[in-house]
């Protein structure tokens, strides 16, 4: 299932290749069209093919499977949505990391109700790690990297020592320090199990707005939802 930057054009290519690369963007241009009007359910490559007035046969050219097609789609969600949020990031750059988090937790949820399809394609929807192909699995890295070290510049930045905060399963340990390990983010083990814990907090709470679940509660007391739950998840990192 590996991509190799499909519908990425590079400096000093030939002209075959850079239509190449335009015909793989066009493609994925239009899947993700599909699946933001139709739902994932109706993508594939027979309808990409359909919306585009060609055969199947011409899709397999730049993309040679489905898998390889949702690939390169799943990668671009990420290097886009990882880009907002590092965009907000950027402008709290003098300020310190309570309020980045905040302001990056914010363009987190901004992104996902904007694009709610994208947002359940590439976040909700299950995955096994092992067969995702390479290209993804950095993608995926890269953007938890960010929060990873936005909760641990708030963890250093706390005044007091932190009181145990009870035992985790080793083979749970080990498996969040190998994350924080793929991210580059070095945190004590104590400091990785809480942002662990903190990111549930964050991705469950913009999941379950994304997907509609908090619809009942009405457009402010989602919000103030939301904000209470960044104080929390602020409150377990400071304490």
């Amino acid at each position: 299932m590996a991509s190799d930057d499909k519908g990425t054009a590079r400096p000093g290519q030939s002209w075959r290749a850079r239509m190449r690369a335009a015909a793989a963007e066009e493609i994925k241009t239009v899947a993700r069209r599909i699946l933001v009007e139709q739902g994932p359910g109706q993508l594939t490559i027979r309808a990409v093919a359909r919306e585009m007035g060609l055969t199947s046969p011409a899709i397999y050219r730049y993309f040679a499977s489905y898998d390889e097609l949702v690939e390169a789609l799943t990668v671009d969600l990420f290097a886009e949505l990882t880009q907002h949020v590092r965009a907000a990031t950027q402008r709290r750059r003098n300020q310190d990391g309570t309020e980045q988090l905040l302001g990056a937790s914010r363009a987190f949820r901004t992104w996902a109700l904007r694009h709610p399809r994208e947002f359940q394609f590439m976040l909700v929807s299950p995955i096994l790690w092992e067969e995702v192909g390479e290209n993804q699995r950095q993608a995926r890295t890269e953007f938890g990297s960010v929060f990873l070290a936005l909760f641990g510049q708030v963890w250093n930045g706390r005044e007091d020592a932190a009181a145990p905060r009870g035992d985790c399963p080793p083979d749970v340990i080990a498996k969040i320090e190998q994350f924080c390990d793929r991210c580059g983010v070095p945190l004590c083990r104590e400091a990785a199990v809480v942002a662990i814990r903190c990111w549930v907090r964050l991705w469950g709470i913009v999941c379950m707005e994304a997907a509609g679940h908090l619809s009942a509660i009405g457009r402010r007391a989602r919000t103030a939802l939301f904000e209470q739950t960044m104080s929390d998840v602020l409150h377990e990192l400071r304490c």
